[in-house]
Formats: C-alpha cells, structure tokens, sequence
C-alpha cells in the first residue's frame, strides 16, 4: 500500500458508502487565497478562449458592472463578448421564490435583497445587446430558485472549457465588488460604531483544478442547468409587473464534451469534489409536497458532510477551520468535540467583522456564541477545553471556507461550518461544492503556512520556517501547545475569542502538614 492510499482511506469515507464522492488522482489542485489571486487567474483563463470554447458561471450574489481590478473590464462586458464571439456561455444565479414573495422588510430583509439583485442582475444580462442589435446573452441567464423553499443555491463556481480541456474554479468568492482583495485587508474603509472610517478588507479562499476533478465540477452545472430550465412555469414581481423567472426560449442542455485526455496519475495527491444539494426540486404548498429531481438522488446529496465527517475523525494533531459562520452544532461540532477530547488542537478562525451584505457594519464575535459553547466546548471536559481555540481576525471578514487537517488534508469551497449547508434542516439545505485533497507532499502546509502568515502579517525566510515548523506555530494559538515564534508579528489583527488560557489554581496545603 502506497503512502497516498494510505491517506485516502484515512480521510475519505470507503469508496461505495453512501455519499462517498469519487477520488481522482488524474488532475491538479492548486489553493487560491484571497479575492486578487483568485479572480487574476480567473480572468487569465478568460482571456485564453476562443470561439467553440464554453465559459459557464454559478453563483449565489452577482454584480454584473464586477470589475476584475481597477480599471479592468466588467464581467459582463466580458460574458457579452464571449458569447457574441461564439462562445458557448451560462450563468445560474440564485433566486428564492419564498424570499420574493415575502416581506420586503424584517429578519430576512438582507436576503430578500440578494434575491432581488440577482434578478436585476439576471434581467440586465439578458438584455444586454451588440451593435447588430443581438443579445448574445438571451436564454443562457437561468434563475435557479429549485431546493427547499428557505434553502440557497450557495455554490460559487467558474469553469472554462478551452480545446476540451476542461478547468474549474471553485470557493467562496462571488463575483462582488468587495471580494476583489487581498492582504493586509485595509483597502476598503468602512463607518465605525462613532462614525470615523476604519480599515476594513475581505479575506476569502477558493481553488482551481484540473483533469477529472475539473470534469466533476463541469458535470454539476451541467446538472444545475438541467434542472433549473425544467422547472415549473413561475414569475416574481419586484416592483415591475409579475415577469418569468427564466422567459423562454432557453439555450439547449450543455452539449457532452469528447472523452477526455487526462493527465498521468499523481502518485502524490488525491482529489474528491464534495457537493451537497438539497432533498427534492420543488416544494409546494403548506404541507410540503415536493417534486423530485430529474437526475439527482432523492434525499438529496451531502458528500461534504460525508467526508468531513471521516477526516475530522481521523485527525491526530489539529484541525484548522477558517468559518464566516461556524454554527453546525449538528454536524460538525460534534465531531471537533470529539477531536479535543481526544487531544486534538482544534482551531477556528472566524470573522472580526459583519458582511456588510448581511446588513449592519460592526465588529463581530467578542466572546464565543451561544452554539459553540453549547455544542462544541460544553461536551469537552474541562481538563480538554483548552484544546480549543477560537480566534477573530479583527477588522476583516472571514468569509473563506478551509478545513486543514495535519498537514495532509484540505478542504476548500463554498460550504460553511453550518448545518444547512451540510444537512437537511428546517431553515433550508444549501447547494454547496467543495474540494477535498489528501497529499504526501506539501501541498496541505504550503496552504497553511500561507493562511497562517497573512494572519499574522509576517514576511521573509525565518518566519515561514517557523510556521512551517508546527511543533513551533501551534503555540502561536496557544503557548501551551508549542514554542510559539521567535519572529515579531504586532502588526497581527488576530485575537483570541475563548476559552480563555486556564489559570492554574494554587492547591491548598493538606491538613497536618
């Protein structure tokens, strides 16, 4: 048994087990950290197609007047010209018909209005036009409001298919102006609580595959597309007139692409893209009846929370989550509960402030919420509690989606630490698409070592060693759990949510001595 299979069996649930996503050794996986990096490559990648090229686009907030940098086109300037070009190009944008139908204020307002921009958006698109008068972009915009009724269509994906090559892009990053960021994260100000403008910045993570994961990714939006254009007849009104969510006619199914040339198998890496999706296509009416999928399980699908479920409960030294949310008091908290008690050092990095696009402008997490203590440090005995630690990034949101584990698994995407976006619950069932890789080299630290350094704002040669070294950077989130760094990193926004570092408490003398 090679060293990977070793790997793979340790993280990845057994091959046939239910939501057990597939694992690829045919293809590459290459972490991006921050919106700059992310959406440079991006657009690298659109600038290389060609006419019979495919360009396909998910995504769960969308701006069409997104810029890629400053200065540089618009993505529909850049999605226009591409079709009106010949190049075969989709967008599926989320819309909630719950949502739209609901009122316009109240605790859902900020959604409602995700909602709403999405259809503004998916409107512009399609009527956007070219000096013959055509629109390129007419029936190839598809409002996708399948799943629950209060669930999302959360994932956020790009894939461009050049010469039947196929490459993919998946995370967290939406095509929003906000996102377009990158360390130290002090470019955009934001109001403070007394009205002063404060540094602000968006941190945020995705990656870019090859070969057979690529394809996967390829084969869940053909599979949104199917399913989106073959839904009920439905309409919204915001504010115009009830309009169809998606007037025909529609642009025929995604075409098969030729089989593949894939590349030799990695004897080093091994690729599994985990999605969830919610249980059934359509629900209606007060007692929930629903319609299900034309080509999708009934039950849904949730290899995400398949395999996190095994590598969390095989991890052996640490767990590093990066979470806007981290909430999943019944998915994941359980099994971190599990790690620390064991003695695992389970980290959380969580956002220092709100998204402005949930409404509000504040700092976020001073002391650990409600669902943390309750399902994740309460079942640890108080001698393993400090085996957590959660911390903030201050004046930054966290909006990335990683899960490392001992330097040899990663897991990067768009699905939260929360359970809707793991399970079916009753506040909705997210579709989520993820990316899960095991490596024997050093592709699981170099990822680490690159979080773990932005956050504490160090540079050069001996600070990365140090990081790199984890018996030394462990004690960065704790001093009882390493050597720390010897390098000085002031500058960090980092800040320790809880527990707080036990205090040892002096014994009393025994009687008679």
């Amino acid at each position: 048994m090679t060293a990977l299979d070793v790997l793979e069996r340790r993280y990845f649930p057994p091959p046939g087990t239910p939501d057990a996503a597939p694992v690829s050794r045919r293809g590459t996986v290459r972490p991006l950290v921050d919106g700059v990096e992310y959406f440079d490559a991006l657009r690298r990648e659109i600038d290389a197609l060609r006419p019979g090229d495919r360009w396909y686009l998910t995504g769960w907030l969308f701006a069409p007047g997104f810029r890629f940098g400053v200065g540089g086109p618009t993505v529909e300037t850049l999605l226009v010209s591409a079709a009106a070009a010949g190049i075969d190009v989709r967008v599926l944008l989320w819309a909630s018909r719950l949502l739209l139908s609901g009122p316009a204020d109240g605790p859902l307002a900020a959604y409602r209005r995700v909602t709403e921009l999405n259809v503004r958006a998916a409107e512009r698109l399609r009527s956007l036009t070219v000096p013959s008068g055509a629109a390129p972009l007419s029936g190839r915009v598809l409002l996708d409001w399948s799943g629950n009724a209060a669930s999302s269509h959360h994932m956020k994906l790009a894939v461009l298919v050049r010469g039947g090559q196929v490459t993919a892009f998946a995370g967290g990053l939406d095509l929003w102006p906000d996102r377009y960021d990158s360390a130290p994260h002090t470019s955009m100000p934001v109001l403070g609580v007394d009205g002063r403008p404060l540094p602000w910045g968006w941190h945020d993570a995705g990656v870019v595959v090859t070969g057979e994961p690529a394809r996967r990714v390829l084969g869940t939006v053909e599979t949104r597309w199917a399913e989106a254009s073959t839904l009920s007849p439905a309409t919204y009104d915001v504010g115009d007139g009830q309009r169809p969510y998606n007037p025909p006619p529609l642009a025929p199914p995604l075409a098969p692409l030729p089989p593949p040339a894939l590349p030799a198998a990695d004897a080093r890496t091994g690729v599994q893209v985990v999605r969830s999706w919610p249980a059934a296509k359509e629900f209606r009416g007060v007692l929930r009846t629903s319609l299900p999928w034309r080509t999708l399980p009934a039950g849904g699908v949730h290899e995400i929370l398949r395999t996190l479920t095994t590598a969390i409960g095989a991890a052996r030294r640490y767990v590093y989550v990066e979470d806007q949310a981290f909430d999943a008091e019944g998915t994941l908290f359980p099994l971190l509960a599990g790690a620390c008690r064991r003695g695992v050092k389970v980290i959380a990095l969580l956002p220092g402030w709100v998204d402005p696009n949930d409404g509000g402008n504040a700092p976020l997490n001073a002391v650990l919420s409600p669902a943390v203590r309750r399902g994740l440090l309460d079942p640890v005995p108080p001698a393993q509690q400090q085996n957590l630690a959660v911390w903030r990034l201050n004046g930054v949101t966290v909006h990335s989606k990683v899960v490392l584990i001992d330097d040899e698994f990663l897991c990067v995407g768009s699905a939260n630490a929360m359970d809707r976006s793991l399970q079916d619950t009753m506040l909705g069932d997210d579709s989520e698409l993820s990316v899960a890789a095991v490596s024997t080299g050093s592709l699981v630290a170099d990822l680490r070592v690159r979080l773990w350094a932005e956050h504490l704002r160090v540079t050069g040669a001996a600070a990365l060693a140090e990081i790199r070294d984890l018996d030394r950077s462990l004690g960065v989130w704790r001093p009882a759990w390493g050597g720390g760094l010897t390098v000085p990193h002031p500058a960090s926004p980092l800040a320790l949510i809880g527990p707080a570092v036990a205090v040892p408490t002096a014994r009393s003398p025994s009687r008679g001595s």
